[in-house]
């Protein structure tokens, strides 16, 4: 069932694009400047009792929430507040707050939806914000757009947002809601994006399978699949991605019991040996590349004419070589190890059941 919609005031607005942000940054650097801003936090959370500026005082609130909530972009991008101070942070939440908690009416979104669509405001530049705004608002990670992708899902599936994705859940108290929740046409958890996602730090997998509820680990999309379907698939195979597995497995090996759905009905175990006797692996470009061609006018066999006319015509690249992944040999030793590792549990619950 879809999260029940928030009031809406004022005019609506158009997103402002897909999620751009800036290159990779030190991440270090950031958490130890979001752990200098933790000192300074209040442990207010308030989806209820929101500004506490008087609305007939303030003429700022009377503004419409297009304008609002525009203006509160503009400020986050242009780092007007400091909002790891706790006196800027309160006179930003009391001047923008009210929009922050409404949709626009047009596009149905969210304040988050808008910050983390905006193309020219730098990533790093939102993870202050981001942390700050879910911890004071954690409803709106529940929320979800016409496709119905929540802020959560969008920060996952996105290559340049992992960390802002963590730091959601690091802030925001319904981070075990926010993972579980179905989301897109095909009812796929957040967890399950996760499991497929190749761009995802290890790391960062582990801890929302550590976060997440029971019920989002056994959870299965439209298709039947469980977070463990996905996290079992041979191309996935490497030392990283076994222990994201054995994780899974130790949270809860109910999804061993649930298989995908017709036409090809299969277990997690059937699957990842279906995924491996069907995988192709990549194969190097043959394709000599460019700089190595031969500069040798007496060696080109095109007429005159034929070179005068592609003179100017830039040389074709060889395409990028395809991202390296394990070996045959590790991927099936590693799917071998995950494959054990499952047969081991079955047979306990089989023998479980036989006492029983």
């Amino acid at each position: 069932m879809d999260t029940p919609k928030t009031p809406i005031e004022g005019s609506a607005f158009l997103p402002v694009g897909e999620p751009d942000g800036d290159e990779e940054h030190n991440m270090s650097a950031v958490e130890s400047e979001l752990d200098d801003e933790a000192e300074n936090d209040d442990d207010e959370t308030d989806d209820d009792d929101e500004s506490r500026a008087s609305s007939e005082e303030d003429p700022e609130v009377s503004k419409p929430i297009q304008t609002k909530i525009f203006e509160a972009i503009e400020k986050i991008k242009t780092k007007t507040y400091k909002l790891g101070n706790r006196d800027q942070r309160k006179q930003f939440f009391d001047t923008y707050g009210e929009a922050m908690k409404n949709r626009t009416e047009d596009d149905d979104l969210t304040f988050l939806h808008v910050l983390l669509n905006t193309r020219d405001i730098p990533v790093k530049t939102l993870e202050s914000p981001v942390k700050h705004i879910v911890q004071k608002y954690p409803r709106l990670l529940l929320e979800a757009d016409r496709e119905k992708k929540t802020p959560l899902y969008i920060a996952i599936e996105s290559s340049k947002m992992s960390r802002l994705a963590e730091i959601m859940i690091d802030g925001c108290k319904y981070f075990d809601r926010a993972l579980a929740k179905p989301c897109r046409e095909k009812g796929e958890n957040c967890l399950h994006l996760a499991m497929r996602s190749r761009h995802l730090p290890g790391a960062v997998k582990q801890k929302f399978i550590r976060l997440a509820p029971k019920e989002a680990i056994y959870a299965q999309d439209s298709k039947g699949y469980t977070p463990l379907h996905y996290a079992v698939e041979f191309k996935r195979a490497n030392e990283e991605q076994l222990e994201v597995v054995k994780q899974l497995i130790a949270k809860d090996d109910t999804a061993f019991l649930k298989v995908t759905k017709a036409p090809d009905p299969r277990s997690v175990y059937q699957y990842a040996e279906h995924t491996r006797l069907t995988y192709d692996v990549p194969k190097a470009s043959t394709r000599t590349p460019a700089s190595s061609r031969s500069k040798d006018k007496n060696a080109d066999t095109r007429t005159p004419g034929e070179q005068d006319a592609s003179r100017d015509q830039p040389e074709p690249q060889a395409p990028a070589a395809p991202k390296r992944e394990l070996d045959p040999k590790s991927k099936r030793e590693a799917e071998r190890k995950a494959r054990e590792e499952i047969e081991a549990r079955q047979k306990k619950e089989a023998s479980s059941r036989h006492v029983s």
